[in-house]
Formats: structure tokens, sequence, C-alpha cells
């Protein structure tokens, strides 16, 4: 559908499934990497927005209309270039972006890399970073977002390949990177084209939470528990309690 992609589609999409996240009780909702403009390279002069744009002031108010925080992506026009950014759009008007930092091969050839990581506040008092497709596989990047506080690391994609080869990838992945980090983990990736979608998510004990990988658009909800992170944020010293990330000696990394 690369060819046929437009941002009122995606904007009519991402209303839809805020809707029914908001309807499931859910405090936020997450879209795939560029959802809003499609994550389509080849045009990016075409499809690349501003920050600050009429595109992304629909996902405000559609923030403040659903009453939960969207987390929603753009390829983005800047000075000088484009990124890959995804933003948080709170119901109070508020927002913030992460520009991806850690960029691919042939993705250097298009676009510009972010130089900050950081850790968000969400409306419903969790703490929130972002790990872009590739960026997943940066494990320093995940413990570094963990020690700056994050409670939950989104993962947004888009990526090709079959269903069956990313339930393989993730299902060892996502819960590796919560467990070592002790935060949630929560990965979607894009459906269209070749990329036929999936979703995974795993707690700070790397417990798997929940894994789709149909075909099919769908939405899936979790809870984080607040005292479960707390665990492994408090003062013991007991093994199942260890909060890994604490450990790093930095200095004697490459």
């Amino acid at each position: 559908m690369d060819g046929e992609w437009d941002t009122a589609k995606a904007l009519g999409t991402a209303e839809a499934f805020a809707r029914q996240a908001a309807s499931l009780g859910a405090a936020a909702v997450c879209f795939p990497e560029a959802f809003l403009t499609g994550y389509v390279p080849s045009r990016v002069r075409e499809l690349a927005v501003v920050s600050t744009g009429e595109e992304t002031r629909k996902l405000s108010a559609l923030a403040e209309t659903t009453g939960i925080d969207i987390l929603c992506g753009f390829m983005e026009r800047i000075t000088g270039g484009y990124r890959v950014t995804h933003g948080i759009f709170r119901p109070d008007g508020g927002c913030d972006f992460y520009s991806k930092s850690h960029l691919g091969e042939t993705e250097k050839a298009v676009f510009l890399p972010g130089n900050s990581i950081g850790v968000y506040p969400l409306s419903c008092g969790l703490r929130a970073g972002f790990q872009l497709c590739v960026e997943l596989h940066v494990p320093e990047m995940t413990q570094s977002l963990s020690r700056q506080g994050a409670d939950i690391i989104f993962c947004p994609h888009s990526v090709p390949g079959s269903p069956e080869k990313r339930k393989s990838v993730w299902e060892k992945l996502v819960s590796a990177r919560g467990y070592d980090s002790r935060c949630y983990i929560a990965c979607c990736n894009d459906r269209r084209s070749s990329h036929e979608g999936g979703i995974a998510a795993a707690d700070p004990e790397g417990s798997l939470l929940l894994s789709a990988f149909g075909k099919e658009d769908c939405l899936e909800v979790f809870e984080a528990d607040p005292d479960l992170l707390g665990r492994f944020r408090s003062s013991s010293q007991s093994m199942s309690d260890r909060y890994y990330p604490s450990m790093a000696r930095k200095e004697l990394y490459t």
C-alpha cells in the first residue's frame, strides 16, 4: 500500500483505534514507526511533515477528545533534512518528541539522526522512553533509558518480514530487554505492503505479557504494575529483586 498511503487515511485509522483503546480503559495507545506519514523513505520529500503542523495538531485534538495519550510517529521535515520522529500527544495539549538516534545503514542516506535519548511523562504517571525499530537491538540504549527512570519503553517498528519470523525474533528479544533493564517493553509493527504487523510486550521480570502476529490489524492492551516496577527500584539486596542497570561499569565499555 506504499503508493496509496496518505495522512488522512492514517488519521482515520488512528482515531478508530484510539477510541477503541479508550473504551477498554487504556491510558495510552502506541502506533507503529512513522505511522502518520507512512515509513516510505523514497517519498520523504512528499510525505514528511513538521512537528508543529496541521497533521500533528490533529493528533493533539484526538488525544483531547479520547482522553488518552496518543503515541504516533512520522517522517519529520526539519531545517536541512528529515528525521524519523515519534511523538507523545497528551489530552492536556502537552506533547514531546523523540527523533530516532540510531539509524540503519540504508536510513543514513535519507534521514538525519537525533542526538539525544530521554524519558517522557505519560498522563497516567508512568515515564516512557522510545526505541524505534533497529534501536531495540542496542541493549545499552535500553539500560540507559531504564537508568533515566523509564517505566516502559515503546518500540514502534516498520520492518518487513513474515509474522512467523517477527514472532521468533521478538519473543526472545522483548523478554530479554525487559528482564535485563527491569522495565516494561512494548513493540508494535506496521502492517502494510511487505510489513506484516506484530505486537509483543514483556514485563520487568521478562515475562511475555502478550504476543499477536496475525495478518490483520489488531489492538492489544496490557496493564503496567507500579508495585512490580517499585520492587526493582527498592534497596532490597535480594537476587530476585536485583536492578541490573545499576551494576553497569560504563567506563569499561567501548
